[in-house]
């Protein structure tokens, strides 16, 4: 669950709290929606479709961890190696006659973006964390350090392959990487999924976000590029940021957006 300050900053509360949550309008200091998210001295609870104003003792934020600017660089660093982008070239030419080329292009989240998002959204050892369509998984390494379980899910077994050696390779026990087609794939209880949409193809971005609606209420859901707002996600936040492109000397800019699983 997402609420809103005076400044208009997105905080969440812990997942184990949004879980339990009702929205209770006697726990609220008015009973009627509130129009707007800019009133004075409030905080207000939204579940996606209407705000309400609570007393600031209901809310508690969560307690985001720390990953030290040394660790995130060393992690891109592995992710930016020769062997990762081997990794994500090495695609069969029977993948490549069955799917759109453009939905392979080798591009990675940078630490810092992912890392950033997360942080946005208040992710902690509580929350369960998916990638859809991972590639070589550094988005799932960044999770892994502060969720407390992190998957990343591709169709591609050399990618799959990587992020697994990557995941021994930091000492990530609590990474998985599956090879798996997400039109098959049940999401179960998942707290937050990144899509990294940008080469994506729009049939495919509308069978994820389909996918998506399985979520529970509260559900965080980051994309890049491209909005999945749909009847059972809402747009709560945006911000921008680098992404890099293997053959490029400069990263491009590209939006990421957040969404939340609006409540049934």
């Amino acid at each position: 669950m997402l609420y809103f300050d005076k400044d208009h900053r997105i905080h969440t509360l812990e997942s184990r709290e949004m879980v339990q949550w009702k929205l209770d309008l006697s726990n609220a200091d008015y009973s009627q929606a509130v129009a707007g998210i800019g009133v004075e001295r409030t905080q207000i609870l939204s579940d996606g479709e209407s705000f309400f104003l609570l007393p600031k003792e209901s809310l508690k934020t969560s307690k985001l961890s720390e990953i030290p600017q040394a660790e995130l660089e060393e992690i891109q660093s592995f992710f930016f190696s020769q062997e990762a982008v081997q990794a994500a070239l090495s695609v069969n030419s029977d993948l490549l006659k069955s799917q759109d080329k453009g939905s392979l292009t080798y591009g990675t989240t940078g630490a810092k973006s992912i890392y950033e998002a997360l942080r946005r959204v208040g992710a902690s050892t509580d929350d369960s964390f998916l990638d859809i369509g991972c590639g070589c998984g550094l988005p799932v390494l960044i999770a892994s350090k502060l969720v407390g379980q992190a998957r990343g899910v591709d169709i591609v077994p050399s990618m799959v392959e990587f992020g697994q050696k990557a995941a021994t390779r930091f000492g990530r026990e609590n990474t998985e990487f599956l090879l798996a087609n997400i039109r098959h794939l049940e999401l179960g209880r998942v707290d937050i999924v990144y899509v990294a949409a940008t080469t994506l193809t729009e049939e495919l971005r509308e069978t994820i976000k389909e996918k998506l609606s399985q979520l529970r209420p509260g559900a965080v859901v980051i994309t890049l590029t491209y909005s999945f707002q749909s009847d059972a996600l809402v747009l709560v936040d945006t911000f921008k940021s680098p992404f890099a492109w293997w053959g490029s000397s400069e990263p491009s800019v590209h939006d990421f957006l957040i969404h939340i699983r609006r409540a049934s």
